[in-house]
């Protein structure tokens, strides 16, 4: 998973400074290995979430701040299912 998780971050700070937001990412599950097809199958698909996940849940400071938030979002990238070997 790291192949695509990895790009978040950077994928992250070129949101904020476009849209005027601040957020913090935190990746977890890297490390998951996947099959290379599934993986490549699934980037577009998870960056488009990331993006929507952005564009639609983060408010930009000033309005945080009124809102008795933090001025910086906090945003967790996790896998919400975790693989056992059968």
């Amino acid at each position: 998973m790291s192949d695509v998780v990895d790009r978040f971050p950077r994928s992250l700070r070129e949101l904020c400074l476009q849209y005027g937001k601040q957020a913090k990412l935190f990746v977890h599950g890297g490390n998951i290995l996947i099959d290379r097809n599934i993986l490549e199958t699934l980037n577009d698909p998870l960056m488009h979430l990331f993006r929507n996940a952005f564009d639609h849940g983060i408010e930009p400071p000033e309005v945080r701040e009124a809102a008795g938030k933090s001025a910086t979002a906090r945003s967790r990238l996790r896998p919400l299912i975790e693989a056992t070997a059968l």
